[in-house]
């Protein structure tokens, strides 16, 4: 049954990098809302 941890501890790892990149994700459509609600377009 070792390779069965070894997989729920795979499965973990991708689900905290995953919700790392939504956050990051959040965070950058959070800056356009804010652009757009202000009318400058950032670069």
């Amino acid at each position: 049954m070792k390779e069965k941890s070894k997989l729920s501890e795979d499965i973990k790892a991708k689900d905290e990098k995953f919700d790392k990149e939504m956050e990051q994700y959040n965070l950058e459509i959070e800056v356009l809302k804010k652009s757009i609600l202000t009318g400058e377009e950032e670069k």
